[in-house]
């Protein structure tokens, strides 16, 4: 048996790291066997331990003893601490939890599939569980090697993905720049029903940003140009197959996850040929029907997809798409070396042996789901904020703030009204960009907030909004938020002029001197009370008169549209939360009563502490909340 101490006080290494392994050698089942040594990987610094794990469960796959790698980064206890299998009497099947598990670099002593040992994973938790102890250097490689021991005997007994865990794809191993989007969800898996026996289809994309590599998944088809599915911002002017400047590739639409056992997506033609035949699939004719239709063309990308459950042990709820790039192939005009006449047959036969034979690599690309579910899963209105259609009238410095508040939290449709363009003093406190000025204001932000979120519906208005009632009316009939952020009288007076069949949340919102107040008017009715609006309001402005006064500064009306106006950004944010807060309110309470909530910044010992709220309406004085 290595004796570690002896060497381990030899070598010159940071203590934090000596005293790490010293605790980590006393885990039952880990032994220490040769030199520490320190390398250069993936541009840092890191130690490394040769070491033999044994469990007391075993499996064909995975003995009672095997040998591995343990990387401790020099900032340790900081950094990274990766474990990877040895290449010698080390496992060399990947299982869930694991990077794919090739033989990499030729003058590496290990695999590349390293663990992964600091996800949530229920069967490490229970035995190993709480977080990685970052910071902790007596015992946070003790740590992982515990977790270490814990994953190999979940490998032995086939636990590592368990009922109640989040379902976790394989790992793919992508190289490409080129990036694939798409917005499948629960709401879209129904539509897939009539063609997860191994089905084939057009995939139509769309460009989401200019020269950034990311294409869109607009539109599923069937071979036969039939529509599945279409999203937004699909069209037939873009990409329609009459459009010039439609790009397509194809779906392929599998019965079960695409995985050799126990967890390794495919990495060759050979390896989705025996998962085909598992699942009862023929690769080579779905192979050859694309073929027949990319030869001599650009290289074009393949979505092959499964469905699949969000949590192990429930039903498949939703499809998982990952993107391949199809090799090149040969045009037709060249007939098939070796004097095979130029037939169908024959240049299937000629792609089979050059661009689809079994040891042939694939290029995985980067696949992303840009569903809101799943990019606003870190934190997102509740579903009828979501769902409620919302127009923004007035998208200056807090107009646009709350456009993109709104946006960024889940709102599906939003429509942004606004007749100005943007001015170079208006980017002191304005969410757009030098870039744009001199631009319509809806029409640049709306362009801004697409590039973000382009599943989102957002219409711009670039005018001021009507003076006419019949299109107001028709413009706004199915808003179900009608929010004015202009400080305008005129819009005012346009929406009483207005009567909806169905009533609407109206906000008016608007900020006073400085933004240390911010003002907010809540109604819900079938047009815009503006007389309660004036006589509730008219007490505050009265107050914010004054404080204008004290100032030195001229009072015309509530709002931040002049270029004048003294706000700082900091505080326009604070008032766009606030606003926020409101809004999400009374879509939940709903209740039809006028009135304006104050929220006022709070300062103790020039110190700031805080809001208060408080509310005003006819029937009651200003009181706090």
């Amino acid at each position: 048996m290595l004796q570690l101490e002896s060497i381990l006080t030899e070598i010159k290494m940071p203590e934090t790291i000596r005293v790490g392994a010293h605790n980590a050698q006393a885990i039952p089942g880990v032994e220490f066997f040769d030199e520490p040594f320190l390398k250069q990987f993936k541009g840092a610094s890191f130690w490394g331990f040769a070491l033999r794990l044994q469990i007391g469960a075993s499996s064909d796959i995975v003995p009672q003893t095997t040998e591995w790698f343990a990387l401790i980064e020099d900032s340790y206890p900081f950094g990274d601490i990766w474990v990877y299998p040895s290449k010698a009497n080390g496992i060399d099947v990947t299982f869930p939890h694991q990077d794919l598990n090739s033989f990499g670099n030729e003058k590496q002593p290990w695999r590349d599939g390293k663990l992964c040992l600091v996800s949530p994973v229920q069967g490490l938790g229970r035995i190993a569980g709480g977080k990685d102890p970052i910071g902790n250097y007596e015992e946070r490689f003790r740590w992982h090697l515990s977790r270490a021991i814990t994953w190999l005997g979940c490998a032995a007994t086939n636990s590592l993905m368990q009922d109640g865990d989040p379902f976790e794809t394989p790992y793919y191993a992508c190289s490409s720049r080129r990036h694939i989007v798409h917005n499948e969800s629960s709401a879209t898996f129904h539509l897939w029903a009539p063609y997860n026996d191994g089905s084939l289809g057009i995939v139509v994309f769309h460009e989401v940003f200019k020269n950034d590599n990311r294409d869109l998944a607009v539109s599923f088809e069937t071979m036969d140009g039939i529509p599945i599915r279409r999203t937004r911002p699909y069209s037939e002017e873009n990409h329609g197959i009459n459009s010039r400047h439609r790009r397509t590739g194809f779906w392929w639409l599998w019965k079960a996850p695409i995985v050799l056992p126990p967890w390794q997506a495919p990495t060759n033609w050979g390896e989705l040929r025996e998962i085909g035949d598992q699942q009862d699939i023929d690769v080579d004719q779905a192979l050859r029907s694309i073929a027949s239709l990319v030869r001599g063309e650009a290289a074009t990308v393949l979505l092959i997809g499964y469905p699949m459950p969000l949590i192990c042990g429930e039903g498949a709820c939703e499809i998982y798409w990952q993107a391949i790039r199809l090799p090149r192939l040969e045009s037709t005009k060249q007939a098939p070396k070796g004097g095979y006449l130029p037939t169908e047959k024959n240049f299937w036969g000629r792609d089979r042996r050059q661009a689809f034979m079994d040891q042939h690599k694939f290029a995985y690309l980067k696949t992303e789901n840009w569903h809101p579910d799943r990019m606003q899963a870190r934190g997102r209105f509740g579903s009828t904020m979501c769902k409620a259609k919302v127009a923004l009238i007035g998208c200056g410095a807090l107009g646009s703030i709350i456009a993109e508040l709104l946006v960024r939290e889940g709102v599906e449709d939003i429509m942004l009204i606004d007749g100005k363009h943007l001015s170079a003093h208006n980017l002191v406190r304005h969410t757009l960009y030098g870039d744009v000025i001199g631009k319509n204001k809806a029409d640049a932000l709306a362009e801004c907030l697409s590039l973000s979120y382009p599943f989102t519906k957002i219409v711009s208005i670039n005018n001021y909004l009507s003076s006419s009632s019949d299109q107001v009316e028709s413009l706004l009939m199915d808003r179900k938020i009608v929010l004015d952020c202009t400080g305008c009288d005129e819009i005012i007076q346009i929406l009483e002029n207005v009567w909806w069949e169905m009533p609407k949340l109206f906000i008016s919102s608007s900020v006073g001197y400085k933004a240390q107040r911010t003002f907010i008017f809540k109604a819900i009715r079938h047009q815009f009370p503006s007389e309660e609006f004036r006589r509730i309001l008219e007490p505050i402005l009265n107050e914010e008169r004054n404080n204008w006064a004290e100032n030195g500064e001229t009072l015309e009306g509530p709002g931040c549209w002049s270029p004048l106006f003294p706000a700082r950004l900091d505080d326009l944010l604070l008032s766009a939360t606030s606003c926020i807060k409101v809004i999400e309110e009374c879509l939940l309470q709903f209740r039809p009563d006028a009135k304006v909530v104050v929220f006022e910044q709070s300062f103790s010992n020039d110190m700031f502490t805080g809001l208060t709220r408080k509310e005003c309406s006819l029937l009651s004085s200003m009181e706090g909340e």
